[in-house]
């Protein structure tokens, strides 16, 4: 008895398919997986996953060439591929079973590509076509190289990426400016643990996806002194995603303050990590896990994906960070704040190629949404400082001082002249003692030796101000306004100014 399909695919219902178990498979790192029972523990060090195959309810022979399949990713790509491709297949099970039958048609993988058209996963059907198309290159029975053409002449739509960025999307897209820089704050001042300010600032200084972060090690940690008593920290980041059979690192510099919070963070992990010398997670957990493969060990401590998220997310609640776009609390996570990096970098200039190396990319596909997201309008911010207090308590650019004119007498006095050549008359004095390296007046006002004239042309020098950063971005054929971005610190800082002369009048 035979069926016929599309092309006239012959496909015989009387085939059988029993996989040899080799027992034990070894990933690209020479861990071990058991492979003798229906629970699987997969060696990725980033994440704690057993493959439950008693979940997948099909026929024997469909449900060993799974295995066989997994067993090869497990060996040749990765654990998280494994992952992934399991729990497609039981999702398509689950809700498609009447297309899984053995030997599959091609009217069966059709049905299957339409229940994840139906739900707008389409992409997912890119793993199931990987598998049949592995299986038919390998000559298991029951599957065919004529389907398998057939297959890979259909158009599967990818899964849609960027669209966050796109958008600008409130909760899931980059931070803006303000909410940078309320977070920029909050860590400054050393709000919440030793970890979760060393996961944050991870993730704003480097831009990397928690399953690099947490493999960091102490090893990884570099503390560099110079002869002029300098000290440079940088740090190694693993790379993972690019099949490589060994440990590779990326060297990447970080801040004096991150380098001076993970110094500390060793420190203190010293009391837990004799047994692991430099190899000691620099994330380490005190949730121990436990491996059946001997050589997953030394990743008892290491951090799993999913709390690393979780401290991020918990982070902002714990700051009583508020958003001034949705005027709730900051929705936070490290895809935002990888979203967050990479739109900084594209609005200081960065080329593509920086950009995709900057977040270890292989090519530029994935970069491309960062240059084309819309370039960001000036907005009121002064409504914004109004609207949202706790942003004007915790971020203070303006660091100078208010006097009366006649206060500042002796000092130099600082002329209100802007970009666009309109003088306003003097705006205060310059209390420095060394020579300016910046570019007064609007530098001035970010300035802690600034000494502000209470009544001093401040609100028209912020609508010039404003005015100006309109015009530049309404002018310039960058897709994002770099120029705006340099001057809202000064907007901000202006504003602030604003408000402290305002309070001491009505005070």
């Amino acid at each position: 008895m035979v069926r016929l399909r599309s092309k006239s695919t012959t496909v015989e219902s009387n085939v059988f398919y029993q996989w040899e178990n080799p027992r034990i498979v070894y990933d690209r790192f020479g861990h071990s997986v058991d492979t003798i029972g229906n629970a699987w523990e997969l060696t990725d060090p980033s994440l704690t996953e057993v493959l439950n195959w008693n979940l997948i309810r099909v026929e024997d022979s469909l449900l060993n060439s799974f295995k066989c399949y997994i067993a090869y990713c497990i060996e040749v790509k990765a654990a998280r591929t494994a992952r992934n491709t399991f729990y497609y297949f039981l999702e398509s099970i689950n809700k498609s079973y009447e297309y899984w039958r053995y030997p599959l048609q091609m009217d069966d993988l059709l049905g299957i590509l339409d229940f994840f058209r139906s739900k707008r996963t389409e992409h997912k059907f890119h793993w199931i076509r990987k598998w049949y198309t592995w299986c038919a290159d390998v000559e298991i029975p029951g599957f065919y190289q004529e389907i398998s053409e057939e297959l890979l002449d259909i158009k599967v739509a990818g899964n849609e990426k960027g669209v966050a960025v796109l958008i600008d999307d409130d909760e899931e897209g980059p931070l803006d400016n303000i909410e940078y820089d309320l977070l920029r704050s909050v860590v400054k001042k050393e709000v919440g643990t030793l970890l979760e300010r060393v996961c944050i600032m991870l993730c704003m200084e480097l831009g990397y996806n928690p399953k690099n972060l947490v493999l960091i090690e102490k090893r990884d940690f570099k503390k560099n002194i110079f002869n002029d008593d300098q000290i440079y920290y940088s740090l190694n980041v693993p790379r993972i995603k690019k099949r490589l059979a060994s440990r590779v690192v990326r060297s990447r510099k970080i801040s004096k303050r991150l380098g001076k919070f993970i110094d500390e963070l060793i420190h203190s992990n010293s009391k837990y990590d004799s047994n692991y010398g430099d190899k000691c997670p620099v994330l380490y957990s005190r949730n121990k896990r436990y491996f059946a493969s001997s050589s997953m060990k030394r990743f008892e401590h290491h951090m799993v994906t999913s709390e690393f998220t979780q401290l991020i997310v918990n982070y902002a609640k714990k700051a009583k960070i508020v958003s001034p776009r949705t005027g709730d609390i900051l929705h936070l996570t490290p895809r935002r704040l990888r979203y967050t990096f990479a739109t900084r970098l594209v609005e200081q200039g960065a080329s593509p190629s920086v950009v995709a190396e900057a977040l270890d990319h292989t090519d530029l596909q994935n970069v491309g949404v960062y240059f084309k997201a819309r370039g960001q309008i000036v907005g009121d911010l002064d409504k914004a400082l109004d609207s949202n207090p706790h942003y004007k308590d915790i971020i203070n650019k303006f660091q100078g001082i208010v006097l009366e004119r006649d206060q500042t007498s002796g000092i130099p006095t600082i002329p209100g002249q802007i970009s666009i050549y309109k003088s306003l008359g003097g705006i205060g004095g310059c209390g420095s003692k060394s020579l300016c390296k910046f570019y007064p007046p609007l530098s001035c006002y970010l300035c802690p030796s600034f000494q502000a004239w209470r009544d001093g042309p401040h609100k028209e020098v912020l609508a010039e101000l404003k005015e100006l950063a309109r015009r530049v971005a309404a002018s310039s054929g960058y897709p994002v306004a770099r120029i705006k971005n340099q001057v809202d610190d000064v907007i901000v800082a202006i504003s602030q100014l604003i408000t402290k002369i305002e309070c001491m009048e009505e005070s």
